[in-house]
């Protein structure tokens, strides 16, 4: 009887002193994300901490994950000594009290100015962790999370881990090197492209799973992902025939695909991640992908009109020539081929033998002022032709416009239209940060439409899926004007998606962004692009611009970056170097 006593008290004993130190905790050391190594060198490690007069701990601003935890994780493993029949709800209640009390951002302080970039970057830090560990927990080597029934789902076919192939290049960007350690042991060791028998996306496959690997190759130089992306390759091949557009499906344990009708997204989107392939394996196979995918980019611009925008719609002919139908607009169907236009011309170097894909870009942007871009009657926006309604998805037109300013190569603006595509580029940015910031939520849903007063309301589909055009827009904004709103805007966001989308187990989505009690219904999803892009973008905007700069690194459509390749366009594959326009 008197050692259970003994043991019962001990137990009060250190709760009391917990409580003690709960009220008067120790002052936070701040930290810096580990340096960047690699491709960047010393990133945005500790040393940029340091010149801001801040001291460098064990973890990221506000993550106070050090002494309290730690405390907490010591009385736990003292009290499981006693192996008390009630061991499970003790740490199940200290577990809960460490949460209640770790910050991973700021709270939203009305009025107070937005932290020094080093300790929101330190923020978004905590952000990625917190994502990221929650998949690893719940659902590693599965495509993602599904946050609220804590499991992992088959989006992609289930076996090919879609969330860590498109998470790798952050991890290691942040440089987060234990966990990009673990992901990488994963790839080299169980990553398996023909699992499945199902039908997967090329599209997706290409911007997510063969972006991903030749973005964290070029990052890192290991030679384990250029193979892995080779083996990717292969089994995408057998949807790339010669003359033909690319297959929209395919399944790569069989090696069958669907031949079908396309858009302009999935046939125009895949250039880039097969340019950056064929450029560095010596694969003649592989080499010949590059040449299939960029002659189905021809063919979509010799049959698009001279005068006007392209519908987004490929329909097949029985002699695999194409035409044209459907709907017209930047969103869903044809955002990224619009954007792969100008990123391929910068991809290879600015190359005058590929200025046809610049000059493309820039027609079809003056196409698109004339018939999309409203300015009256409301904000800048990019609209679907006949309805005056703007996509979350649209926002990347406004990174598109200044990156077209700002990046070299441009082929027939005049200063005039360099002006004009920046107004509206600063325009389409304010919108889409008006998508969040006049949403009761606070966070924007997948689409927006107008009154005849210019009002914003909610466009039909109100769900928040974690998207990343806005921030994207924001990133690219910043990049390239360096006005300080546009951080401001993003880490108004970012605190949103911290006060709103975080759960225990991740980053859930809004049932209906446009309620102010939003977070009541949460949409049970965690989308790989969440940590590849949206996660990826709000770090870099509140980075120094050496950290992936614009002239070394040209961003696919899913940001995985990739390098500018000078060879790419000094070797052009197809006939690019005039105007199909």
């Amino acid at each position: 009887f008197a050692i259970p006593l003994v043991l019962f008290c001990l137990i009060l004993l250190e709760i009391q002193i917990l409580r003690v130190r709960v009220a008067k905790p120790a002052a936070v050391v701040l930290d810096a994300p580990p340096p960047v190594k690699g491709a960047f060198g010393a990133g945005v490690g500790a040393a940029k901490l340091e010149e801001a007069g801040l001291a460098v701990g064990s973890a990221p601003v506000g993550l106070k994950k050090g002494r309290l935890g730690e405390e907490m994780r010591a009385m736990m493993n003292r009290l499981a000594t006693a192996k008390s029949s009630r061991s499970v709800d003790v740490e199940q209640h200290v577990l809960l009290h460490e949460e209640e009390h770790r910050e991973d951002s700021p709270p939203p302080q009305d009025g107070a100015p937005p932290p020094p970039p080093e300790q929101q970057r330190a923020a978004v830090v905590g952000m990625m962790k917190h994502a990221w560990d929650s998949y690893a927990r719940i659902a590693f080597g599965m495509d993602e999370l599904l946050p609220i029934q804590g499991r992992g789902v088959s989006t992609f076919g289930g076996c090919t881990a879609i969330t860590i192939l498109d998470a790798l290049d952050t991890l290691y960007i942040m440089g987060l090197t234990d966990r990009f350690d673990r992901a990488r042991e994963w790839v080299a060791t169980k990553l398996d492209f023909a699992c499945s028998a199902s039908y997967q996306s090329v599209f997706e496959t290409t911007i997510r799973s063969l972006g991903g690997l030749m973005s964290v190759y070029q990052l890192s130089g290991d030679a384990m992902f250029l193979r892995k992306a080779e083996e990717l390759g292969r089994k995408l091949r057998a949807g790339l025939k010669p003359g033909e557009m690319p297959y929209p499906a395919c399944s790569f344990a069989q090696a069958r695909c669907q031949k079908r009708s396309t858009n302009l997204a999935e046939a125009g989107s895949l250039q880039m991640e097969w340019r950056a392939l064929a450029a560095a394996t010596e694969d003649p196979e592989l080499k010949e992908g590059r040449k299939i995918v960029e002659e189905a980019m021809k063919k979509i611009m010799d049959a698009a009109p001279k005068d006007v925008l392209p519908k987004n719609d490929i329909q097949l002919n029985p002699d695999n020539t194409i035409h044209l139908v459907g709907s017209v607009g930047m969103a869903g169907l044809g955002d990224s081929w619009y954007e792969y236009l100008l990123k391929m011309h910068l991809q290879g170097g600015s190359n005058e033998k590929e200025a046809g894909y610049r000059q493309a870009f820039e027609e079809k942007m003056r196409m698109m002022m004339k018939e999309l871009v409203r300015e009256s009657g409301g904000p800048v926006r990019v609209t679907d032709k006949g309805r005056d309604k703007m996509d979350h998805l649209a926002c990347f037109v406004a990174g598109s416009l200044a990156s077209s300013v700002h990046l070299p190569g441009a082929v027939s603006l005049t200063e005039e239209e360099k002006t004009n595509f920046m107004r509206v580029a600063g325009g389409i940015a304010e919108t889409c940060y008006n998508m969040y910031h006049m949403s009761p939520s606070g966070l924007a849903p997948e689409g927006v439409q107008f009154d005849n007063r210019g009002k914003m309301t909610c466009g039909g589909a109100c769900y928040n899926i974690q998207r990343p055009e806005a921030v994207e827009a924001l990133f690219y904004l910043w990049r390239t004007t360096h006005e300080q709103k546009y951080r401001d805007y993003a880490w108004e966001i970012f605190q949103n998606f911290e006060k709103v989308l975080r759960v225990e187990n991740g980053y859930v989505g809004l049932q209906n962004a446009w309620s102010p009690t939003a977070k009541n219904t949460p949409k049970d999803v965690m989308s790989s692009f969440f940590l590849a892009e949206t996660i990826k973008y709000f770090y870099l905007i509140f980075s120094d611009d050496d950290v992936i700069p614009l002239d070394k690194w040209v961003f696919n459509t899913e940001a995985h970056p990739l390098k500018v390749d000078p060879s790419l366009g000094e070797t052009p594959v197809v006939d690019f170097s005039h105007n199909y326009n």
